[in-house]
């Protein structure tokens, strides 16, 4: 969004036209409505209300980015804006790792086959076929290939998904959420 420093409006600094009372002559001529002075209202009216959509996208995406404070160290790609077709710190989310074997609700020590990518402090997606939590990295031990986290409430299965989590502003009731995880079937067809 472009900062205006000064007004760029063509103010008109309208006279009435003034006639004498008694002769009816013209005293003052005053300023006539044309074209050209209708036309400048709608062109100010309608900049006025392009720079107020400016400002609201930019305040989601302020909102965004301050919900997203904390949720990933530096904002580490865990958050991208597509409200308007342009990115902030897009970044493709790498971090994936299986879990080697099956883990018990209540456990907090998540034995992985990878912890490239993770980060402390990044809210990391644990799921399956049939669960999922969301839970914040406490720790890392890159000896052991472990990511502890608080405590686990559901059982996963060797080879459940740990991902940073993806995040979404839902701006009708104005809080970020997570995106959905799933399968999906993409066709792309060429138009001659």
């Amino acid at each position: 969004m472009k900062i205006i420093t000064s007004n760029p409006y063509n103010k008109t600094h309208w006279k009435n036209r003034v006639r004498d009372p008694i002769t009816q002559q013209i005293v003052e001529e005053g300023v006539p409505f044309t074209e050209s002075r209708a036309n400048n209202f709608e062109e100010g009216i309608y900049n006025a209300y392009m720079y107020i959509m400016d400002l609201q996208n930019e305040l989601v995406r302020t909102q965004i980015q301050l919900a997203a404070i904390g949720r990933a160290p530096g904002n580490a790609g865990a958050i991208t804006d597509t409200l308007d077709g342009s990115s902030i710190n897009l970044v493709r989310q790498t971090a994936i790792a299986d879990i080697i074997r099956e883990v018990a609700a209540g456990t907090t020590v998540l034995p992985v086959d990878s912890i490239a990518g993770f980060e402390v402090g990044t809210e990391v997606t644990i799921l399956d076929g049939t669960n999922y939590e969301v839970k914040a990295i406490q720790s890392i031990n890159e000896a052991d290939k472990t990511i502890t986290v608080s405590a686990l409430q559901k059982l996963f299965s060797k080879g459940a998904k740990v991902a940073e989590s993806s995040l979404f502003m839902d701006v009708a009731t104005k809080t970020l959420k997570y995106g959905t995880w799933g399968t999906f079937t993409v066709s792309v067809s060429e138009v001659v």
